[in-house]
Parts: C-alpha cells; structure tokens; sequence
C-alpha cells in the first residue's frame, strides 16, 4: 500500500513524505509520527487499483482504508465486531472517493457512539465513492446530524455522482436531525439502488427522517425499501426519505411504521408514507406503502 504510485495528486515534492514500503504519507513539516509506521501484521494485498484492488480479510484491514480513500478495495470475508466494540467509521477526515466491494460479504455488530458529532456512519463521508454489495448486520449507530448505516455524508464536486447499490442494513440509527437507514444527508448527486434498511430509526429533535435517507437533494432511490420502525419527535418524516429535492423514488416501497411522540402541536410536522416533504423537482414512480 505505501507507494507514492498509490496516491494520485499528492505533492511528494513540496508537501508530502513517504517511506515506499515502511510508512504511510505524512506531511514534511511534522516529525514522522508513529501512527504512520506500518505494521506488518496488518499489511493489505493488492494495489488499490481497479485491476488489482486491496483486499480486505480482516477488522484491522478495514480500518486501513482510510488511509487511501481514492483507491479500489475488496471485501473478501465476513466479519464480525464484538457487541460494543468501538469503531469511528471511516474516513472522518478525508472522504472516500474511491470504490468498495463488499463482495455480498456481512459486517456484523458495528457499534458507533458519537452523540455530539456529525456526519456519522460505516463510512462518515463519501464524494463522489461507490459502494456496492455490503451487508451490515445489527448496527447501532448514533450521532447527531448526518447519520447513516452505510455512510453519514455524502458531499460530492457537482459533476460526481455518489452510488450505493445492493447495500443492505439491520438495527439501529439515531441522530438529533438527518437519521437515514442507508444515507443520513446527501447534499449532492446520489444514486441508491437495489438497498434495504431494516430496523429502527429514531430522530430526537426538528430534522429529516427516513427508513433510507433523511435527506437527498438530488438523487434517486430505486428498487430498494424499508421495513421496521421509524420515531420522530417534531421532525419531517418517510417511509423511504424525509425530504427529496430533485430526483425520483421508482420502484421501491416501505412497510415501516412512521410514528410521533406525543406532543401538543403538529401544525408542523410532515409524515408521508414514502416521502415526507418532496421539492418541486421531485417524483415518485411505481410504489408501494404501508403506514401506521
């Protein structure tokens, strides 16, 4: 993994150091840190590129990639956290734009708890990334704006297109505001096909809530559903997303049941079965619901 070939725009003459082989790159005006060293025990086969992807085998793989979110990975095996073990998603910092196969392989018992931070999810931030065929089993995930099963954010450059295909999520999903079972808030093009969410989501406080997205202002859902329970408090709620600004819902359904704390007005809470709040260049096509 650590070849400056691996690393696409990066300025190794000016900004950027690396040890080919022994380090990760680190900035030239910092001591090397030790975070940096590679360890051999958890070194990756593969490249990292389209033809010669890393391959991921184990936990301390996966948390790896984060350190070439631009590249190509493969998940090659089930894996399982133990009930409560910490992990803090990936790519906090620096969004993956790169592409994850999760090869129909399952993830189980991922357990993020980060109440007061943003952007939440398996990866925290996508622009522009593919993720496809990735199962996440028994999820508990909370955080308070943006969060989401697969991913929390998705923020791309306005010509990408971020796809999430063939994902599917079981468990929990909490946040204050955007709580999504797939996506808590895509903010640019995103496309979500063939997904499914399963499980709870609860939104605590005025936000978008939705069994695959709290928000996506533009994008698709297609041939996907939801199924399980979704609590709101004062939010805008759907079955499938809570507010879609510009794009379609085609051939997916819901059958979660929405339902609301009690509370002394309503005057300003949208429910929809499969949309809570559609933007003028929003449609649904071909759909099916149930709602309580």
């Amino acid at each position: 993994m650590a070849r400056i070939d691996n690393y696409t725009d990066w300025d190794f003459e000016n900004v950027w150091s690396i040890d080919e082989g022994s380090s990760y790159p680190y900035l030239k005006t910092l001591d090397k840190p030790e975070e940096v060293l590679i360890n051999e025990e958890i070194a990756i086969d593969g490249f990292g590129t389209e033809n010669d992807p890393f391959i991921i085998e184990t936990k301390e793989q996966l948390r790896c990639l984060e350190l070439h979110p631009e590249s190509y990975f493969v998940l090659a095996s089930d894996l399982t956290f133990e009930v409560g073990e910490k992990f803090d998603g990936l790519c906090e910092k620096v969004p993956f734009t790169g592409v994850f196969d999760g090869k129909d392989h399952s993830i189980s018992n991922i357990t993020i708890s980060q109440p007061t931070e943003n952007n939440i999810g398996f990866f925290n931030n996508l622009s522009g990334g593919i993720i496809k065929n990735l199962n996440l089993h028994n999820v508990n995930i909370k955080g308070r704006m943006r969060v989401g099963g697969i991913v929390g954010s998705v923020n791309s450059k306005e010509s990408s297109l971020t796809s999430i295909s063939n994902c599917h999520v079981t468990g929990i999903v909490e946040a204050q505001y955007l709580p999504g079972g797939i996506v808590g808030g895509a903010l640019t093009n995103t496309d979500i096909n063939n997904s499914s969410y399963d499980g709870n989501i609860i939104g605590t406080k005025a936000s978008y809530v939705g069994g695959i997205a709290g928000e996506i202002r533009k994008g698709q859902i297609v041939n996907s559903y939801s199924a399980g329970e979704i609590l709101i408090s004062e939010q805008t709620a759907g079955g499938l997303v809570g507010y879609l600004g510009e794009g379609k819902v085609e051939k997916s359904y819901n059958t979660a049941e929405l339902k609301t704390e009690t509370r002394n007005r309503l005057d300003d809470v949208f429910i929809g079965g499969l949309v809570g709040r559609l933007g003028t260049r929003g449609k649904l096509l071909i759909v099916s619901t149930k709602v309580i």
